[in-house]
């Protein structure tokens, strides 16, 4: 196994956890449909990451031309998949129980 081909492994694993947070978001606003009061941005939020993070893991299948790697150069990576990470734990509410969710309030909350 090359150097990208190591590195990759990590990188990939922690974007596809943010497509899966967005994903199960969009799992919750169907399940939950009755009890949510939609706000566009929020979607138009979680749609924009999904993207964000397809894209980035696109452009990472560039990198393979890479022959020498340093840690600085895969913690800049590191850290960027991380930020994409956290932002979809965020985009939406945690959908737990039968109360109603407003995500307008949510989206206030977290919009910083």
């Amino acid at each position: 196994m090359d150097q990208f081909g190591y590195l990759s492994v990590l990188l990939s694993i922690i974007v596809g956890f943010s497509i899966t947070q967005i994903l199960l978001g969009f799992r919750g606003v169907v399940l939950s449909r009755v009890h949510i009061q939609m706000y566009w941005p929020t979607a138009a939020w979680a749609v924009l990451l999904l993207l964000i993070n397809v894209q980035s893991w696109w452009v990472m299948f560039g990198m393979r031309a890479i022959q020498h790697w340093t840690f600085p150069t895969f913690g800049i990576l590191l850290m960027q998949t991380i930020a994409q990470y956290m932002l979809a734990a965020i985009v939406f509410p945690d959908f737990a129980g039968h109360e109603a969710i407003d995500l307008h309030d949510h989206y206030r909350q977290h919009k910083r």
